[in-house]
């Protein structure tokens, strides 16, 4: 694996070690193998910290909290702990098709670089005459849906995703594709 990978991808969990092997599975069968898993463990869990060494997989990075504090904490937690331009989120009870990053990445790459900014782009807050309380938004001149498929930037993680725990980068803003 190279020293930095293209794309961090942040699992939160907690008990439920059958469910985070089949995602964190799903994430390192992606055809981008450019990538680190983060599996942030809500509170001790020795079925699900067993199950994740058991794979073998130098790509996988697990952090086990202290205690519990909820599954947006442990997202802030991964996203922190992220090496990558790029994190993905990807909840403990879901799968990504095998060419789901290459795809996004490619996409990206077409578009702009990580925090790159062109005349045109807008932020807004969730609050703005864009946003709505679904936590639909504009974010770098992307129209946006918080929630599954996401691309975080790290120069461009953004302050108001919704979640009760709000990720920390307060310079950075939202990239979603």
């Amino acid at each position: 694996m190279p020293s930095t990978p293209d794309v961090s991808v942040v699992i939160p969990t907690f008990a439920r070690p059958e469910l985070v092997i089949r995602a964190v599975r799903s994430a390192l069968a992606q055809t981008l193998e450019s990538i680190e898993v983060i599996v942030v463990i809500d509170g001790p869990d020795a079925k699900t910290r067993a199950a994740l060494s058991a794979l073998g997989d130098d790509r996988v990075r697990v952090i086990e909290l202290p205690e519990s504090g909820g599954a947006p904490n442990a997202r802030n937690v991964g996203v922190s702990n992220a090496r990558a331009p790029w994190t993905a989120l990807l909840d403990d009870d879901d799968e990504w098709l095998p060419e789901k990053l290459a795809r996004q990445v490619a996409r990206l790459q077409a578009c702009r670089r990580p925090g790159e900014r062109r005349e045109g782009d807008r932020e807004h807050d969730r609050d703005d005459e864009d946003g709505d309380e679904h936590g639909r938004s504009r974010a770098v001149g992307l129209r946006c849906r918080f929630g599954h498929g996401l691309l975080l930037c790290r120069e461009a993680v953004a302050t108001t995703i919704c979640t009760p725990s709000p990720l920390r980068h307060r310079s950075d803003r939202l990239v979603a594709i």
